[in-house]
Formats: structure tokens, sequence, C-alpha cells
């Protein structure tokens, strides 16, 4: 195989909402997704990929791109800042270089169809040298229609310009949220399925949409063939999250509102306010903020911020940690508890430590919309049900070992240090992710590193002393500062300043220019 870079392609699509339960769902009792079957043969299935918090797209596709999470973008959806007390609401800002702009410093062509993660960073609309292709309101069909039209050579409109690609572009990616939409089940899809009025038809639905996003990827892939770029291009496609349902069962705009009808927000916030009797002799007082630019009363002192399945929860005021047992002890008995994240375990997913204090996801088919009611059969995602955190992420073609199943953990943080990698360089800039190494053929590879904490140094005080192994000679840094060299066996012990509260420390082996990275989070007590 020709270990010339320049010659290799790398198509990235994005399925929103694509979780992995949807695949093994239509596989085991649907007609199945052959083209994309077709493409894990010939690739490497992950099995293990996983999303962050909060799994909402906005959020999330910003970490794809730029292989680093929230607190790194600084998008986290929405939160509840006590410094500005103000709900921060974000739409698609990141503060760092993504994928896109990464393979454009390094001058490798780029082009976009409806990913607008990159319209405007990277890629733009008129711009025929890095060309954004939007086609709205357009369904995975139509936007494959343009894909083939540049692979083919054929003209394709970007802005008020009619241009044709002379070579397939290097990167090349497209975004499709049919999926997400289906699931949502606000309304008529793009493909023009009515809002399911059953949870059976709900399924039915996402079944139906990944089926026809299947036979449309088996024309992609057609065309590659017969212009013969197949061998050289690499196919990946995942997901920014997955979907669960909630609501009613059956849609009824008249009868009883049965389990997952009501909302259970204003139970978890009387809930939580009722908790303060033991500890204050009243009531918390607690608030509801729902919207962005929402700010708490001066004597607010809980302030709780719903989405649709999930409710973040913010302390104003000290909270004694036994009181904070206790609200979780009384929601544990709701049924529409689902799990919870105190703000340690939400800063190691990648949150900014500000985020929340505490969050809870409630059960399907539970949920915590402001209001009173839905009386329809609804599903969201920002949620830490399995369902939703467990996405589909494959590799395919050029460079990528055929025919496995990748079983190690893979976060969505991983995917863009991949494709730099497959594209022939490291990026981007800021990532905090990995190149997944052990999808790719060996000369493709980073230097191994296998890093730990030295457990005598528990007590260390104010530093963290770690061992490992690398490369010999190997460059290392730790969050993005050079702290050392592996010696010529390739190991390492490195020291880095430990601060009050949970601790972030990403150490980075570089060697042969390609780079490893491993996170380890480490808690010092304040």
């Amino acid at each position: 195989m020709s270990s010339n870079r320049e010659s290799r392609h790398v198509i990235y699509i994005n399925w929103d909402g694509f979780a992995y339960t949807w695949y093994k769902m239509v596989n085991d009792q649907y007609s199945g997704t052959p083209h994309l079957n077709a493409l894990i043969d010939n690739g490497a299935l992950c099995t293990k990929s996983g999303t962050g918090v909060p799994s909402i797209t906005g959020a999330m596709q910003q970490c794809i791109v730029s292989g680093a999470w929230p607190v790194d973008t600084g998008n986290h959806y929405k939160y509840y800042s006590k410094e500005q007390n103000s709900v921060i609401q974000y739409a698609r800002d990141n503060r760092l270089e993504n994928i896109v702009e990464a393979a454009h410093r390094h001058d490798i062509t780029v082009a976009s169809v409806n990913a607008w993660y990159f319209e405007n960073r990277g890629t733009a609309e008129g711009d025929t040298s890095r060309p954004y292709i939007k086609k709205l309101p357009s369904n995975f069909s139509v936007r494959i229609d343009e894909m083939i039209k540049i692979i083919n050579g054929e003209p394709v409109e970007t802005g008020d310009k009619s241009i044709v690609f002379e070579e397939l572009p290097r990167l090349l990616s497209v975004y499709a949220d049919d999926i997400d939409s289906v699931g949502h089940n606000f309304k008529t899809t793009y493909a023009g399925l009515s809002p399911a009025r059953t949870r059976q038809q709900w399924y039915d639905n996402i079944a139906e949409t990944i089926m026809r996003m299947d036979a449309d990827l088996g024309r992609l892939v057609a065309a590659l063939r017969q212009q013969g770029l197949l061998e050289t291009t690499t196919i990946i496609l995942t997901t920014d999250h997955g979907m669960i349902h909630y609501g009613l069962e059956s849609r009824d705009p008249d009868g009883y509102v049965g389990p997952g009808g009501l909302t259970s927000l204003h139970d978890l916030a009387d809930t939580i306010a009722q908790c303060g009797q033991r500890w204050l002799g009243r009531s918390y007082n607690v608030e509801v903020l729902a919207q962005g630019g929402m700010q708490a009363k001066e004597d607010t002192e809980i302030v709780v911020v719903p989405v649709a399945v999930q409710a973040q929860i913010s302390f104003r005021c000290p909270i004694p940690s036994e009181a904070v047992d206790d609200m979780l002890s009384q929601l544990k008995g709701k049924t529409y508890y689902g799990k919870h994240l105190m703000n340690d375990e939400l800063i190691m997913r990648g949150v900014a430590a500000g985020y929340a204090d505490l969050l809870i996801s409630a059960c399907p088919p539970y949920h915590f919309r402001p209001g009173s009611e839905t009386r329809m059969v609804e599903g969201n995602h920002d949620s830490l049900h399995e369902q939703v955190r467990h996405i589909f992420t494959m590799f395919s073609g050029a460079d990528i070992l055929p025919g496995i199943l990748y079983d190690s953990p893979v976060s969505i943080v991983d995917i863009a240090p991949t494709i730099a990698r497959l594209l022939g360089f490291e990026g981007p800039g800021d990532a905090v992710g990995t190149a997944l190494d052990g999808v790719m053929r060996s000369s493709l590879r980073g230097p191994k590193l296998q890093v730990k904490r030295l457990e005598e140094h528990l007590d260390a005080g104010d530093t963290v002393v770690f061992a490992g192994m690398t490369e010999a000679e190997a460059e290392l840094k730790v969050n993005g500062k050079l702290a050392g060299q592996a010696d010529a066996k390739g190991e390492f012990v490195l020291t880095a300043d430990l601060l009050p509260g949970m601790n972030r420390f990403v150490i980075q082996a570089k060697s042969r220019e390609k780079f490893s990275r491993k996170t380890i989070y480490v808690y010092r007590e304040e």
C-alpha cells in the first residue's frame, strides 16, 4: 500500500443522534444496514465509544471537531454562572481550532456539506478554495447528492457561486440530523415522516430513517468506487449522542396523562427545598431558571437549570455535605430518578468546575421540561442513560485495519486527532484526545504511552508524581507545557503542581513527530 499521505482522503460523516443501540436494533429487528456493515467488514467498529457531558448537540459537536472537552472549547450548551448570576446559553461557540482549520493550516484541501460546525470555521459559502455547501431544508439523501457531485467533478453551489472540483478534497465532511430529528419527534421530518403517535411507531420511524440513510451511504461508496477513489479514502462515521424516550407511550391529546406525561421538575425542586428543614429549620430557597439570561433572586440559595431529561443544580450558599447526602437519598427514592453526578465527577467528564454542583438525570419516561405536561411521544439526549452515552463510531478504508471489533474505550475527543493522523499531521492544536492507534496500520501509530500516579506520593501536598513508559527519548508535556524527556529505555518520572479540588493532567508523549496522550484526574482536599 502506498505511504504517500498526499494521495489519501478522509470523508467524515456525522449522523446526529446515532445511538449504538439503534445500530443493533436495526440489524437485529429490522432489515439491517448492509452498506454500513460492508464498511465495517473493511474496517473497525468501536464497540465502546462514548460521548461526554452535556450530551447535547451544540456542545458535543464542537468537542468532536476540536478533540477537546467543554472545559476547553468553552461550550457547555447551558449552565448557571454563580459569578455572573445568569444562565449562560451557548450556540456554536468554540474557542479552539477545529480539525478543518487545522487541515487548512497544513495546506490540506477541505470542503463540507451542511457540517455547520465548519461554517465560517474552516469552510465558508462562496469560498471556492474552502467551500461550505449548504442545502436547506434537506435530508441526508440530498446532502449525499451534493457529496456525489463533488466526487464526480460536477458543479455544486456554494453561496452565489458554482464550482467544480477538479480533485476530491482530502478532507470532506457531511452532517445529517435525520436521526436526531425523528428521535425528538416534534415535527414532520425532512423525509416526510409524520411524528410518531405511539412508542412502537417511534422505533419504526428511527429504523426506517437509518435504513434510508444506509442506502444513501451505499450510493456514496459506489461513487467513490466508480471514480477509483475508494482504495485511497478513509470513511469515518460517528455521532454526538444517542437518544432516549420520554413522555407518553401513546399520543393522547385529551385523555389521562400517565407517567412521563407530567413534568417531574416541580417535585424535584420541592424535594430539594424541603431538605433545608432538617438543617436550617426551614426550606431552602430554590429557584428554577430555564432560559438563557435569567438571573436568580438575591435570596435564592439553590438554582435548578432544567433542559429536558436532566437538571443541573447549583448551590449559591454553603450546603453541608450531610444535606447534599440527604437530597440524594430523597431523590433516589423518586420514580423519576435515573442517575446523578457530583461536581468532581462532572469535572472528570470534561466540564468546567462551575457547570453544576449536582446533575440529576431522569429515567425514561420521566422528564424535567418546564411546564405542566406533555401529551406527546418524545425523545431527547441530555441524559446519563447508557442509550445516550453509548454511541456509534466506525472507521473504514485506507489505512484502517480491516474486520476488527475495537473493544477499547473510545471518546468523541479522539476522532479529530485520528483524522489528523490519517491526513499526515498532528492536531487540532489544543486537542486533549489521542489518535486511535488501535484502528490504524502500524506505520501510522504514535508512541506507546503508559502512565500511573505513584501511590507513595499520595501525601505529597501540593505536588503529584507520575511514572510511565513511552518510546526512548520521547518529549513529554503536561497540560501543554514541556515537562521532560524519557530516558533511553523510554522510562520517565514527572512532577506537577497540584491545586485544591479536582485536577486534570493531560500527559503527552511526542516521538517521530507523532503525539500520544493520557488524561489523569487527581483530587486534592481543599
